[in-house]
């Protein structure tokens, strides 16, 4: 059996690290998706673009190698291999019961969750036998890159970069589109509403009345929606812990991981859409979590009680 996924989003990539083995193969990769990024196959092989005679690409933040030598660094417990090549270019995910392949990067625009991109995910076991054969003529044309070389390209040249980057154009593979458009599976704001009549906490009762005129506050549960739902399509993995917190009793100001997650999100990823303006929105949300208000925040109490029940709304089936 096959899908079609319109709107990729990095949770379907990672969704493929779960087994024994994980292949990543991406001509590009994004700091803010390497970053949210947890691997649980015990081996996993990365076939990148990466040229240790330049830093183009990585002044134009197409690429982050800075962003993939931290994640090595942070799963010694994976058997991961990198492997890579100025010219590398495709765009494959492997685990071990289907593959993805289509046009999306390891990137913030790749896996933005929005029509732009495609990926063909495929189940059957020949088809996926075929494609590790292919991937394996692939990657002997790739460097096999060790964790030392990549620490020496990196050490060497971070510096520069850095200070490149303020006077460049950023990279559309690191940035949202400007017009974003998203799949049925991602819902919507009067379908969210419609589910949340439907939920017995009094949270989920709270932020209905609030969406219907209470306090005045419609505008603020709607750009929430926007807000939180951008958010939670760039960090799957806490959207899973979310999940399992009370929409009644969750604070933000209490989870410090969420709260730093939330904050670099508002301030290096997130972009107007739909009911979401984002210089609004950073009026409303506490300074802690990439607003303006050095304490409190406007919408506070929406935020709290939102985040939970977004992350339970949003079930990302394909269809």
């Amino acid at each position: 059996m096959a899908d079609a996924i319109v709107g990729p989003m990095l949770a379907d990539v990672l969704a493929l690290s779960s087994g024994r083995t994980f292949v990543l193969a991406s001509a590009f990769y994004s700091e803010a998706r390497l970053d949210a990024t947890t691997i649980s196959a015990g081996s996993a092989d990365f076939m990148v673009r990466l040229n240790l005679k330049s830093i183009d690409d990585w002044v134009a933040r197409a690429i982050a190698p800075d962003a993939l030598l931290k994640l090595w660094e942070r799963h010694n417990d994976v058997d991961l291999n990198v492997y890579c090549g100025p010219g590398a270019h495709a765009k494959i995910y492997v685990g071990d019961d289907a593959f993805c392949v289509g046009s999306a990067n390891f990137t913030v625009r790749g896996l933005a969750g929005t029509t732009d991109e495609i990926l063909w995910r495929e189940r059957d076991p020949s088809a996926r036998k075929k494609m590790l054969r292919a991937l394996k003529e692939y990657k002997s044309g790739l460097h096999p890159l060790t964790r030392e070389e990549l620490k020496d390209y990196v050490d060497r040249n971070l510096a520069i970069v850095k200070k490149l980057q303020l006077q460049s154009k950023r990279s559309m593979e690191d940035s949202l589109p400007p017009q974003l458009h998203r799949p049925v599976r991602t819902g919507n704001y009067d379908e969210f509403l419609l589910w949340l009549s439907a939920q017995k906490s009094g949270a989920a009762n709270e932020i209905l009345s609030r969406a219907n005129g209470k306090g005045q506050l419609s505008g603020h549960v709607r750009m929430n929606f926007y807000g939180i739902r951008q958010f939670l399509i760039a960090h799957p993995t806490h959207r899973k812990d979310l999940q399992s917190a009370s929409p009644d009793g969750y604070r933000l100001c209490n989870d410090a991981p969420m709260e730093h997650a939330m904050k670099r999100f508002v301030e290096m990823e997130a972009a107007d859409e739909g009911g979401l303006v984002l210089d609004t929105w950073r009026t409303y949300l506490p300074a802690r979590s990439g607003g303006k208000p050095k304490s409190g925040g406007g919408t506070s109490g929406n935020l709290n009680r939102m985040m939970p029940l977004l992350a339970n709304y949003l079930t990302f089936k394909y269809r």
